[in-house]
């Protein structure tokens, strides 16, 4: 793998792929119910470094989940020298994957996935949850039961949604219940929605109505006018799909109209009102004339053109703070037009808004929203309600942490504050992310996109209740350290400018440094120089696979996907080399093959990345989309590899060493089990290159608290420090295989 594959961040989800590289879709009791992905939402100039391959595709948005409560689209931002090129050229080759035996018999998952025990009654403390109506909302009949099971969950608050915001299940923009300005959700004209409310606030529930505003597909369509308008690199201007203009007066009248009648509907029943969606799409919309002219009255100036806006954000800091003000107030004026409707129905109503919470740290960093918190409070809103998914942003917990703790100093006591938090993390995320928040003086609610089902609470509970037994996460015995090698043609896609020489210069290294690493090998290259790599197998080097000809999964139909998934995999099986893992280039996994890497019984998936330096993703198990209880080691590797930190941060090869350190020492300090440094044969076999790699392994191997292995059996050391931390039976077929749950 030559790198890692640049994600777009694009809030709106209804264009995107299905993404597995998140690991956070591991668990049945954490995996949504419905399959569907979730938000992607990326803060300016924190999102952590993507390098490119020189023949890489242009990158694909498969790798993030993303959820339609809370997000909108942003354009992707990279760290220092990190780029993508996306004019860069594909090189593509006439190798296509071997066939495959027709009576190919898949073993089926390595590894079972243990169910998480259900909490006591009544345990845990008391939770407040978002419910997505077209997931949740029960018919009539069922509208008690569902009730109750949520008392019975410790569901003391729900934020449930009147208005759908994405195009998925219904039309964005579409009600769940009556209303004269949208259409009714199909199914709802039997009024389930308020009849399930009743329900809820029957049981003690306080009840709140969910509304997203300015991303409303129907309203843009039906009113093109009203449309955002948001400005290119070449300074052409275009209307932006599905998001209004906070502006126009009247598609904020329409909005909050809308507001008003869910608050009628609801009248009686309702406690609150928490609006989503309350903000701008990009750093670069609005651009309409309103936007245009408050800004220039903002700075002073006449006239204030896009494009300048465009330059404003590099050059010209005046100009760019007094976009970032007006924005600012325009969605105070929103908040504001909101409350006022609120109040001429109800007006002891709480209003609640759902907002990011990047600019609580530095508002610079979160332009594009418009959420400044203090004019929000000044606005009338009682409770900022902020959206905590620091993995779908690939931050951290602590990140999230300081986020919080900037919003508690920016806000001064003015309005409550509240963490939503992904409610479909695996349990050892999810403890992570509480143990970060302990002392927060705020409240925490749970976001789940699919059906809160029996599972989903357990998991939660069981993280919460693990916690609150060992105190904090248990270190884990060592950190497993991992030389990579990913085993393919070069960056122009030659396997003419590759020898067997370069893999036998590192085996030579390895034995000299008495350590086994992992070749992650492309079926082509095996078959052309199956001598080396049968001999680094027999020398005790791990053999894994890295499809067959470098393929992109993510840019391929699924029956190829699973074709090269397939045919590579016997490439190695026809050498009689075992395999236990799988990596696909470029980062480029999907779903459905993930589920072929399952079914086919490999036990890890090496096609996530992250940087230590910027973000945290910790080594874990994805499941099955259709079996819950199958599942795969996900084993991410460390950026910046070695091509990247050598042609695309120019750093020389001992500032790569020192990257690597620096990173090393950063997860061996945050108690993580997992630190994998991938780099390539073409490129580790230069002599000053192997000296970086002889280096760090020297140093790792100096580190008490580090051991080298390989891929594989860094999955299994996964495996048993995940049952360690999360107290859970893990069980796959091969040695060390846990029986019962840690204590």
């Amino acid at each position: 793998m030559m790198c890692v594959a640049a994600k777009l961040m694009n809030f709106s989800r209804s264009e995107s792929a299905p993404a597995l590289n998140d690991i956070s879709l591991a668990r049945e009791a954490i995996v949504s119910g419905d399959g569907r992905p979730r938000k992607t939402i990326a803060p300016p100039d924190r999102q952590p470094a993507r390098p490119f391959s020189p023949h890489a595709e242009a990158p694909r948005n498969t790798a993030l989940k993303h959820k339609a409560v809370l997000c909108l689209g942003l354009l992707a931002m990279v760290l220092g020298g990190y780029a993508w090129n996306a004019s860069t050229p594909v090189v593509r080759s006439a190798h296509r994957s071997p066939p495959v035996a027709a009576n190919l018999v898949l073993p089926g998952a390595a590894i079972t996935i243990p169910a998480v025990p259900a909490p006591a009654p009544g345990g845990g403390a008391p939770m407040t949850i978002v419910l997505r109506a077209a997931t949740n909302c029960p018919p009539l009949a069922e509208a008690a039961a569902v009730a109750a099971r949520l008392a019975q969950s410790g569901v003391k608050r729900v934020l449930l949604q009147f208005k759908q915001d994405e195009t998925d299940e219904f039309e964005g923009g579409s009600t769940f219940f009556p209303s004269t300005l949208a259409p009714l959700a199909a199914g709802f004209e039997d009024g389930r929605l308020l009849h399930f409310a009743e329900q809820l606030a029957a049981r003690e529930i306080e009840v709140c109505a969910w509304v997203p505003l300015f991303h409303d597909p129907t309203a843009a369509h039906g009113h093109p006018e009203w449309r955002a308008l948001t400005v290119g690199e070449n300074g052409s201007v275009t209307p932006q799909a599905n998001w209004l203009c906070p502006r126009h007066p009247e598609a904020l009248a329409h909005e909050a109209a809308l507001v008003r009648e869910a608050v009628q509907a609801g009248h009686g029943i309702l406690s609150g009102v928490y609006v989503d969606f309350i903000r701008f799409d990009d750093d670069f919309s609005c651009v309409c004339e309103r936007c245009l002219s408050a800004t220039a009255k903002k700075a002073k100036r006449a006239q204030v053109r896009p494009a300048q806006v465009r330059a404003a954000s590099e050059r010209d800091f005046s100009l760019w703070k007094a976009w970032g003000a007006q924005r600012g107030d325009a969605i105070h004026d929103a908040a504001d037009a909101v409350r006022d409707e609120i109040e001429s129905v109800a007006p002891d109503l709480w209003l609640g808004a759902c907002v990011l919470p990047f600019s609580a740290q530095d508002y610079r960093l979160n332009t594009q929203s418009g959420q400044d918190f203090a004019k929000l409070c000044r606005a009338g809103i009682d409770e900022l309600m902020l959206m905590g998914y620091w993995d779908d942003w690939e931050l951290s917990p602590k990140w999230l942490a300081d986020s919080l703790r900037a919003a508690e100093e920016t806000t001064r006591g003015e309005a409550n504050l509240t963490c939503l938090l992904d409610g479909d993390m695996t349990v050892q995320r999810t403890m992570a992310t509480l143990e970060a928040l302990r002392g927060w003086k705020g409240q925490r609610a749970f976001f789940h996109y699919g059906s809160w089902s029996p599972e989903v609470f357990a998991a939660l509970r069981h993280a919460e209740s693990r916690l609150a037994k060992t105190k904090t996460r248990p270190k884990p015995e060592f950190t497993a350290v991992v030389i990579r090698i990913d085993t393919e043609p070069d960056a122009a896609g030659s396997y003419d400018a590759v020898n067997p020489g370069m893999i036998r210069t590192l085996t030579d290294m390895f034995a000299e440094e008495k350590i086994q690493a992992t070749f992650v090998t492309c079926g082509r290259l095996a078959e052309l120089q199956a001598g080396a790599i049968k001999t680094a197998s027999q020398l005790g080097h791990e053999i894994a696979v890295h499809a067959y000809n470098h393929e992109q999964l993510d840019s391929l139909p699924v029956e190829e996907q699973l074709s090269v998934v397939d045919g590579s995999l016997e490439v190695f099986r026809r050498l009689g080399i075992p395999v236990s893992g799988f990596g696909a280039p470029r980062n480029s996994i999907t779903r459905e093959a993930r589920d072929r890497l399952i079914a086919h019984g490999l036990l890890y998936d090496g096609s996530a990345a992250y940087d230590p330096m910027t973000s945290w993703m910790n080594a874990d198990v994805a499941s099955a989309s259709d079996d819950p209880r199958a599942g795969i080691v996900v084993l991410p590797f460390i950026i910046p590899n070695d091509y990247d930190a050598r042609m695309q941060e120019k750093l020389s090869a001992p500032e790569m060493q020192a990257a690597w350190v620096e990173r090393l020492r950063a997860t061996v300090a945050a108690g993580d089990p997992l630190f994998v440094v991938d780099v390539h044969q073409w490129t580790a076999s230069q002599p000053d290159n192997l000296a970086a790699v002889r280096g760090f392994i020297r140093l790792a191997k100096s580190l008490p608290q580090c051991r080298v292995v390989t891929l594989r059996d860094a999955a299994q050391h996964v495996l048993r420090e995940g049952a360690r931390i999360d107290g859970l039976a893990w069980r796959w077929r091969g040695d060390g295989q846990p029986d019962a749950p840690a204590q």
